[in-house]
């Protein structure tokens, strides 16, 4: 359940940042978002998970 709520925290800060202007509220946003992605890689490190990718949509962004 946690990785759902990370996976959707993470899709939602990317969406926001598209549209967002504000320098202040950006920063905000991209901290957040860095916060979620933190997170995500912790929960993504065991090899084992089948679930496991480098981002929470299954993409790899490196």
């Amino acid at each position: 359940m946690r990785k759902f709520v990370v996976s959707k925290n993470i899709h939602r800060y990317r969406t926001l940042l598209a549209s967002e202007t504000n320098p202040a509220r950006r920063a905000v946003i991209e901290r957040l978002l860095a916060e979620e992605q933190e997170i995500w890689a912790g929960l993504s490190e065991d090899a084992g998970d089948p679930d496991r990718s480098d981002e929470p949509d299954g993409s790899d962004r490196s």
